[in-house]
Order: structure tokens, then C-alpha cells, then sequence
């Protein structure tokens, strides 16, 4: 290993470059040794594609790992081909090993594919930027299903000839408003 020393101003430090190329220099003032390192440390994600379907989960955690601590998550930003702001991530930045969350919000998207990615911004490291991919698929809604709750009417006819009203109940199980429209058959002596 090469070794060298210079004082610079009131600072001292001894130089070394080891056999790895890594530079340590010494602060013997502040009792540090401190190492650049002659390769940049890597980073990961754990996923480098995201699919989101309209029936299931609008949420997903990506990892952030570094071969080295403390590195900067610089950015991370959501990006979208068309559809608007339907993807988001959270936090935007901070310190590797993070942990990131992407949200789906299809409020308003019509029935297709839409495509997006997030960007991944780091330091000072082998590959300063990562793209994940992001797919969010929307279904069409499913046609509401109807229960009938009453299935028989009985009228007894009187002899005045007075109408008789009777209520048919429907339900179904989704939220979304439902418009009902019925007719009669079959009874020449109803109307409705």
C-alpha cells in the first residue's frame, strides 16, 4: 500500500490506498479513520414491477436496500402514461434501507390498462436511479344482482271495484344507486 501525510492548516491526516484501491485516511487529532471506497455501494428494490387489479389490493410495499448503510433516498417520485394521478408513493425521501408504499387510486378511470412507473433516486452510488414498472388494470363493474323480496301478491277483489296497490321489494348487496323498472304480463285485469 502507498502511504502519504500533509498537514493542511491545523489538520493532520495520514493517507493510505490498500490493496481493494479503497482510500483511509486517518485523523489522528479526531482518533477517526475514515474509508472512501474505490467501488460506489449497490442498491436493490425488491420488485421491479408493480400490477395493480380493480378487485384487489390498491396497495404495495417496495424495499430499498443498499450494500451500504446510511445512503440517501433522494427522491422517489410517481410517474403516470395517461389516466392522470392515479399512483402514489410515500416517503418521497430519506435513508436506505427504506421501505416504500405505492398507492393505486382508480376514482374516475375508465375500464382499461394504465401504465406508470416510479423513479428511485439514491447517492452516490453504482446505479443512481431505479425504474419500477406499474400496471394498474381496471375492470369493468360488475352488474349489480337483484334479490326479489317479495315473490307473490295476492289481491282479493271487492265488489266496488276499488283499486288494490301492493309493493314489490328488491334489494341487492352493492352500494352503487339502482334504477328499477318493471311491467306486467299475464293479468289483463292489472295495470302498472
Amino acid at each position: 500500500p502507498r502511504c502519504g501525510s500533509r498537514t493542511l492548516g491545523e489538520f493532520a491526516a495520514k493517507v493510505l490506498v490498500d490493496a481493494a484501491g479503497n482510500l483511509l485516511i486517518a485523523d489522528s487529532e479526531n482518533h477517526v479513520i475514515r474509508i472512501v471506497k474505490s467501488t460506489p455501494p449497490t442498491v436493490d428494490v425488491s420488485r421491479d414491477t408493480l400490477t395493480f387489479d380493480s378487485d384487489g389490493n390498491m396497495s404495495e410495499t417496495l424495499e430499498i436496500r443498499s450494500s451500504q448503510r446510511f445512503i440517501t433516498l433522494r427522491s422517489a417520485t410517481a410517474r403516470t402514461v395517461s389516466g392522470g394521478n392515479w399512483l402514489q408513493i410515500t416517503p418521497s425521501n430519506g435513508v436506505l434501507p427504506a421501505r416504500l408504499t405505492a398507492t393505486v387510486s382508480l376514482d374516475g378511470l375508465e375500464p382499461g390498462r394504465y401504465e406508470g412507473s416510479i423513479v428511485v433516486s439514491t447517492g452516490n452510488t453504482a446505479k443512481p436511479r431505479l425504474t419500477i414498472a406499474v400496471v394498474a388494470n381496471v375492470k369493468a363493474p360488475r352488474p349489480p344482482k337483484l334479490r326479489l323480496e317479495t315473490e307473490r301478491l295476492t289481491f282479493t277483489l271487492a265488489d266496488n271495484g276499488e283499486p288494490q296497490t301492493a309493493q314489490i321489494g328488491i334489494s341487492t348487496p352493492s352500494r352503487q344507486p339502482l334504477t328499477v323498472s318493471g311491467s306486467l304480463s299475464g293479468a289483463p285485469w292489472a295495470s302498472g
